[in-house]
């Protein structure tokens, strides 16, 4: 399965969310026009949720992203670990079945 979401956080930012899994997350690419430092710390937070169940709750997603900033020492201006979840929940529930060569 593949989604897409895009989130409109209170701040105004966008986050922005492309998902690929099955039963777990297989891949995740989380962007948007928020600030993230260290920057590199995204790759951090796609690490935390790659494997997680996908029929996970906000919650759980939201304490995984939370866990992985807090590892990384980052911090994020213009969109939070909710807004953050609320994106990869509404990605995963926005899925369709992907075609052979992977795209929806």
């Amino acid at each position: 399965m593949h989604g897409e979401a895009r989130v409109k956080v209170a701040q105004g930012k966008l986050v922005s969310v492309k998902v690929d899994y099955e039963e777990t997350i297989n891949s995740i690419k989380i962007m948007g026009d928020f600030f993230l430092h260290p920057e590199a710390a995204i790759y951090g937070i796609e690490d935390a949720l790659l494997g997680m169940d996908a029929g996970s709750d906000r919650e759980t997603f939201r304490n995984a992203i939370e866990n992985a900033l807090i590892k990384y020492g980052a911090e994020v201006i213009g969109a939070d670990a909710a807004s953050m979840a609320d994106a990869v929940k509404k990605a995963i529930e926005n899925g369709v079945e992907s075609n052979k060569t992977g795209n929806a």
